[in-house]
């Protein structure tokens, strides 16, 4: 069954004048006619190809969301979330290893296996990963 639109629900840590000063807790979405939802801390990544965005969760299961990655950026924690690529956003908690290679590129491996490997540059390591890790 794949969700037929999806809902974002914030919490502000203090009173926001604007979504941009809200974090996002909850991933909701419509499964025909029912509204389910999601905690952040559930989503390992999100991964897009073909036009077509699926959410990884921490145990094992894939679903499918109407949005892109390009708009859930502006929704998403950027303190917890990590746009690896044109199409890879990932959780740092998710992270379980990271491999330094030799073409300034780090190797990311998740707690769940991605459909292709995710690589990101050294310089935009220093942005994301480096205080949590």
């Amino acid at each position: 069954m794949e969700p037929t639109g999806c809902i974002t629900l914030y919490h502000s840590v203090k009173p926001a004048h604007s979504i941009d000063q809200a974090i996002r807790i909850k991933y909701l979405y419509l499964l025909k006619i029912n509204l389910c939802q999601l905690n952040m801390e559930e989503i390992s990544f999100f991964f897009t190809t073909n036009k077509n965005t699926s959410i990884f969760l921490e145990m094992g299961k894939t679903m499918p969301t109407p949005k892109t990655l390009s708009r859930l950026e502006g929704t998403l924690n950027p303190s917890e979330f990590i746009r690896a690529n044109k199409t890879v956003y990932y959780s740092k908690h998710s992270v379980k290893n990271i491999t330094d290679l030799v073409d300034s590129r780090l190797l990311i491996t998740l707690d769940i296996e991605p459909p292709e490997r995710i690589y990101i540059s050294k310089k935009q390591s220093c942005r994301g990963l480096k205080p949590g890790l």
